[in-house]
């Protein structure tokens, strides 16, 4: 559970557009909201020391009151978002009591800087405002390490008087809250500063709203399919697929919010959505350099069509029309037996509990990892000859060549002779290409063990 704490100004509650988008938003992304309710203050505190002094204690202990019965401690996430003298109010009590939350100031007040919390959060500051000088802001920003957005000709409620320009004012702050939202999910999935900074240049946080239909449909299994073909269409003049990466990932931003509503596991979240990084370290290993090969691939994630649990992946298809969970074998997965049995242990339990109006009683896999043709070059104790044995071939593909990108991480046009030998069944399977032979690839199924999910 998330938690947004806020912190209102002098007369400036969330009934008041900054205040009340913002807390529509945090809303809709699954916080939960405590608002504070300041009365009392003194009049004309604008430029006056004094005034301002006594507003800030009487706001202190107002809030010290209304957050006296929250445990911190039990929330995943805590942001204090904040408005004029409420953003010193919220630093002063985040640093008195060890909070740690992240911090949206809206338009602070000199005093604020006082009490924050060094790389603590954002400012957004108008230029013409009145309450607090732009260099007060620009200098203690740098000082402390804080994010700076700034809006020309804006007063202190980030309002300039043309209705146009203030909405696109609040449009700018909700797309930088969205995107502070995308920065922690890159750093959950650990990936790569040189695609984040790519990311960051193609300048889809706000060409993605033009594409709000398909990132709807991406999210809905029924349509995810169509819905990727039509972006790809719409998306014109992305070679390395970053601007396809965007909206996947932004996707994948708010199926985590469906990931909450059914209680899914954090950790079931973050290690599918590592796919995206997976996917893209291996393509620079294959290619020479990083961009986004798999958009093809990843919907699947992204729709809740496909998870990783444990070891392995699972994908909730139809086979042959019948309902069945298609097994994906990662390339950094854990073939060791024990590990694939509490994958597969773990992928019933998993379904049982979060889908169980699919109905299903077989396992398939489509890999190269069950192809015939490898078995003469593995031992007894081999790891791929256990995960084959548990699967009965349903027809093999001996034409089949995507084993080459897998077993030597090279384009399936590479030239057999510059195939690498570094291990043992590298060499085996570049001798057998050399002869004239391949290794294809096979269909197989198991059976649940548990009988039938349901």
């Amino acid at each position: 559970m998330k938690l947004a704490v806020i912190f209102p100004g002098i007369g400036y509650h969330t009934d008041k557009p900054l205040l009340y988008y913002a807390k529509k938003w945090f809303r809709e992304n699954r916080y939960q909201i405590r608002e504070i309710f300041y009365t009392g203050f003194p009049k004309d505190v604008k430029g006056n020391d004094k005034k301002m002094e006594q507003a800030f204690y009487l706001a202190k202990e107002q809030t010290g009151k209304a957050l006296a019965d929250i445990d911190f401690g039990g929330y995943e996430k805590t942001v204090f978002v904040s408005k004029s003298i409420g953003t010193a109010v919220a630093a002063d009590y985040d640093r008195e009591h060890g909070v740690n939350a992240e911090h949206i100031y809206f338009t602070p007040v000199p005093q604020t800087f006082l009490f924050v919390r060094e790389k603590s959060g954002m400012v957004f500051h108008g230029l013409d405002d009145p309450w607090c000088d732009a260099q007060i802001v620009y200098e203690n920003c740098r000082r402390y390490g804080l994010e700076r957005r700034t809006f020309p000709k804006a007063n202190h409620s980030l309002e300039t008087g043309n209705t146009f320009e203030d909405m696109k004012i609040l449009q700018a702050v909700l797309e930088c809250l969205r995107e502070r939202e995308m920065e922690e999910l890159y750093r959950l999935i650990g990936l790569q500063p040189e695609i984040v900074r790519g990311l960051e240049e193609t300048g889809m946080e706000t060409e993605a709203e033009k594409q709000e239909l398909q990132l709807a449909r991406l999210l809905d299994r029924d349509t995810v399919r169509n819905a990727y073909e039509e972006l790809k269409k719409q998306l014109e003049n992305d070679p390395d697929n970053l601007k396809m990466l965007y909206c996947q990932l932004e996707c994948a931003r708010r199926v985590a919010l469906k990931y909450e509503e059914r209680d899914i596991p954090k950790k079931i979240f973050a290690d599918t959505m590592k796919c995206f990084t997976r996917y893209i370290q291996e393509c620079g290993e294959k290619n020479g350099r990083m961009y986004f090969d798999r958009g093809w691939w990843t919907y699947r994630q992204i729709s809740m069509s496909l998870f990783r649990i444990g070891a392995l992946e699972y994908e909730m298809v139809d086979f042959e029309g019948e309902k069945v969970i298609s097994v994906h074998i990662p390339s950094d997965a854990d073939m060791g037996k024990e590990s694939v049995d509490e994958s597969f242990s773990q992928a019933e339990k998993f379904f049982e509990r979060y889908f169980g109006d699919y109905k299903f009683t077989k396992y398939i896999c489509d890999s190269w990892l069950l192809a015939p043709a490898l078995r003469q070059f593995l031992s007894d104790g081999s790891n791929i000859l256990s995960f084959q044995n548990r699967f009965r071939i349903l027809r093999e593909k001996p034409a089949n060549r995507e084993f080459i990108s897998w077993l030597f991480q090279a384009p399936e046009t590479a030239r057999t002779e510059d195939l690498p030998e570094h291990t043992r069944l590298q060499k085996s399977v570049k001798k057998l290409l050399l002869d004239g032979g391949n290794v294809g690839a096979a269909i197989g199924v198991m059976e649940v063990r548990s009988g039938e999910h349901e």
